[in-house]
């Protein structure tokens, strides 16, 4: 009786993970409008900002998270990927975040230049 649950619960966890997601698999998140995709950018600044991750070699000060609307732009979309740039006029330097289209964060820098786009 044992070896019939066994093989019962086996048959369960295979079947679900090979059909767990439907028929059409793996399904495209959906795009996010242009003022959705620079809400994603700023938190994801926050984000960077809070936890004093380092972009190309420099810790972000709290001056990146108190930017202006104006400060803040899409300056590029192309292949489903989306690059929000933040202009730090006290600084002098703009930081560049890339995102998926969908929202997903990626990478940032201050060149504005990601490999494949």
């Amino acid at each position: 009786m044992k070896k019939i649950c066994t093989l019962i619960i086996c048959c369960f966890f295979v079947l679900n993970s090979t059909y767990g997601h439907g028929p059409g698999g793996h399904k495209k998140q959906p795009s996010l409008n242009d003022d959705e995709l620079i809400a994603k950018a700023i938190k994801d600044v926050a984000i960077i900002v809070d936890k004093k991750e380092t972009i190309d070699n420099e810790t972000l000060d709290s001056s990146w998270k108190q930017l202006k609307e104006e400060d803040i732009q899409i300056s590029l979309k192309k292949k489903g990927a989306v690059i929000v740039s933040f202009e730090n006029k006290a600084k002098n330097k703009s930081l560049f975040v890339l995102l998926l289209d969908s929202g997903r964060y990626l990478s940032a820098n201050f060149t504005g230049k990601f490999k494949g786009l």
